[in-house]
């Protein structure tokens, strides 16, 4: 990880300083080490409910703005359960995201997913949706600033090692999709219904990830860069990230679902050789076919 420039340093400590505070990461691109030129700084601010003091937080954000005055100021709960709040500020000409999560919240959530329980969500910006094991995977990928180094290491700990029965679930739930997607998509001919074509093609191939990223037990933070990780995983079918593309550049809804019907059907028998006992809770000789 880059060395973060001073000005965003002296904001981290003040953040971190606030009342209700648990703790400051860094997230985003440059937590994973990918980001560009130009990328932005994506800080993670930790709180508790019980006595946290958004107004509080709010002067410290304007005190280490450029201009004095972040934009996209958000209290607590405003942009939904999973985004929560947060600010964008401009700080020694850098642009820097503070982005809340109620620790309290993303506890609970790590508990469930370890448990191989979680939810799709709607989230603009997001596609797929945003699962609610995304914040699990944001744990995990995240780099500790500053902040309660105790609390932040059990959040740490709930997310590592990979849960088996997080992996296990999210296999069982997105192969039934991508192999329904493929089911739907083939039923498409002839009607010229491109959205629904496009919608479906999307979905199946980012089902195919998930189950990919789950499989070779990496999280899977965001959509975005998902198919460029998952070119570099061990376990992946043959061609696999240019197949996957050719699912959303084939020209004919039919060609789309044999695609994608193949690659989830390579796909599943990967992890049926990865994991003998994997078991889903689906039989592909229950589909409609008609």
């Amino acid at each position: 990880m880059r060395p973060l420039p001073d000005p965003v340093v002296e904001l981290v400590h003040a953040l971190a300083a606030s009342p209700g505070v648990v703790g400051i990461v860094l997230g985003g691109s440059r937590a994973r080490g990918r980001e560009r030129e130009g990328s932005d700084i994506d800080l993670g601010l930790y709180y508790s409910a019980d006595d946290f003091d958004w107004d509080a937080l709010v002067e410290v954000m304007r005190r280490h703005d450029d201009a004095g005055a972040p934009s996209g100021l958000a209290s607590p709960g405003e942009w939904g359960p999973w985004m929560n709040g947060g600010a964008w500020l401009c700080v020694g000409g850098l642009a820097v995201d503070v982005l809340l999560r109620d620790a309290g919240f993303a506890e609970q959530t790590a508990c469930e997913a370890r448990e191989g329980r979680f939810s799709s969500n709607y989230l603009p910006g997001h596609p797929h949706g945003w699962q609610s094991f995304m914040l699990v995977s944001e744990i995990a990928h995240n780099v500790p600033l500053a902040g309660d180094e105790e609390r932040l290491g059990k959040l740490r700990a709930l997310a590592e090692p990979y849960p088996e029965p997080l992996r296990a679930a999210i296999l069982d739930r997105f192969l039934y999709e991508a192999h329904f997607s493929a089911l739907l998509l083939g039923k498409l001919a002839g009607r010229n219904d491109l959205a629904q074509e496009i919608g479906l093609a999307h979905r199946g191939v980012l089902c195919l990830v998930h189950a990919l990223f789950a499989l070779n037990r990496v999280y899977l933070v965001n959509e975005k860069g998902s198919l460029e990780v998952a070119a570099g995983f061990p376990d992946l079918p043959d061609g696999g990230a240019e197949r996957i593309t050719a699912v959303l550049t084939a020209a004919t809804p039919e060609r789309r679902a044999e695609l994608l019907a193949d690659l989830a059907r390579e796909t599943e028998a990967l992890v049926r050789e990865r994991m003998p006992s994997w078991s889903p809770s689906w039989n592909l000789s229950s589909f409609p076919t008609a």
